[in-house]
């Protein structure tokens, strides 16, 4: 958990899945988004330095999220922003807790089910990753020590994982315990078994004809194909003030893709906010 700036409404950041407060750390810090601005980057249960439980869903991380709120900010109401997983998990809390959310930033994910559709083949794709890192015979890792061990892993998820740039993403993963042990930080059995849940918003039991009017930002990655035409009437019936902005050259990673862009629609949009 990572903390920067102050003053203005504080936010809350979230990474998508198996990713981490790394993923965001450089974000939280951009003058845009944290001068006078408490920013905390947080890690999803079963994700980075956070806890492993069996319920791996999106009611019981947005459940997560208010509570880390509540203890950062005591009767503050903070700005949610969140990526992917890291979404759909905030607007599940916006929609419980709309009263307590000043604003919701939600970056390249709309709230539909991926399980369907043309979203399949993007969850085939994470579903591959999370089997190639299970995959992994630690017993082996363990015989090699420092870059050697790191190097082994990237080898073994190579062939599975060809893209260098997601390789790397997924490698951010890999840690020593403090017996000096190999292992990935993600709780992977319980991703797993959660996964058709963790893709599917429109049947989380977070809705119940639940809508959230306050300030809403959907940024969308030019070249990703998360945040479609057809998802808008979804997001609009859900959150009726949500606007909606594309960053160029940029894919489902887009505060990566192209950090400068983003930094300064995201920070537009919360200048508005007073």
């Amino acid at each position: 958990m990572r903390t920067a700036g102050a003053m203005k409404d504080p936010m809350l950041m979230f990474h998508g899945l198996l990713g981490s407060t790394s993923n965001l750390r450089r974000l939280a810090l951009h003058p845009l988004l944290s001068k006078d601005r408490r920013v905390v980057v947080g890690d999803l249960r079963n994700h980075g330095a956070s806890f492993h439980d069996q319920d791996a869903s999106i009611e019981a991380m947005a459940h997560d999220v208010m509570n880390l709120g509540s203890t950062k900010f005591p009767g503050e109401t903070p700005i949610l922003l969140g990526h992917s997983l890291g979404g759909l998990v905030s607007m599940a809390a916006a929609l419980r807790h709309p009263d307590v959310i000043k604003a919701l930033v939600v970056v390249d994910i709309a709230p539909v089910n991926y399980n369907e559709g043309i979203g399949r083949e993007q969850r085939a794709g994470h579903m591959k990753i999370i089997q190639a890192m299970m995959n992994v015979d630690f017993g082996l890792v363990q015989k090699e020590a420092g870059n050697k061990a790191r190097n082994y892993v990237e080898e073994l998820l190579k062939p599975e994982i060809p893209e260098l740039g997601i390789r790397q993403f997924v490698m951010q993963n890999l840690f020593q315990d403090e017996q000096g042990t190999w292992k990935w930080r993600c709780n992977l059995q319980s991703l797993k078994e959660n996964f058709l849940a963790l893709g599917d918003f429109k049947n989380a039991n977070v809705l119940h004809g639940s809508v959230y009017h306050g300030p809403t930002l959907f940024v969308a990655g030019e070249f990703s194909k998360y945040i479609l035409p057809k998802h808008m009437e979804k997001i609009k019936q859900l959150f009726p003030n949500a606007e909606l902005t594309t960053i160029a050259n940029a894919g489902h990673w887009v505060h990566a893709d192209n950090a400068t862009e983003f930094a300064q629609h995201v920070g537009n949009f919360l200048s508005k906010l007073g």
